[in-house]
């Protein structure tokens, strides 16, 4: 996957309204939020997609092998961050999921991370999410 590609799926995505980004790690906790912004970074394949509570950086975007991804997360005064390792990237264009745009990052052993807007209102918390 070419990071014009990613960065083009995700900015489609963050211009549209009702934008959600959500997380599910490990631990099974889950993360949601409203996308406030997109900075970009050709120069070093970095992609820093950043909402009201989380922040999320994606490195590496040109090599599917060592691409990584950080959650920083600020919730009530408690900052922590998730780290994972991007396994797969699917830009969606909404006909196969249901959603007008979508981004969602498969990441090792078993952490998602989905961008999207739902195209019919549903349930944000579990319409994100897709088995790995």
């Amino acid at each position: 996957m070419r990071y014009a590609e990613i960065s083009r799926a995700v900015n489609a995505a963050v211009h549209s309204e009702g934008i959600f980004l959500a997380c599910s790690h490990s631990r099974g906790t889950i993360f949601t939020d409203r996308v406030t912004s997109v900075e970009a970074v050709p120069a070093t394949n970095t992609l820093k997609v950043s909402g009201c509570f989380q922040t999320i950086t994606l490195t590496n975007l040109w090599d599917n092998n060592n691409a990584s991804l950080m959650i920083h997360e600020e919730n009530g005064g408690n900052c922590f961050q998730i780290v994972g390792v991007v396994s797969e990237i699917i830009p969606c264009d909404g006909e196969s999921n249901g959603y007008t745009h979508s981004l969602i990052l498969i990441l090792k052993p078993k952490h998602v991370l989905c961008m999207n807007e739902p195209a019919h209102d549903t349930h944000v918390e579990e319409s994100l999410f897709h088995p790995v």
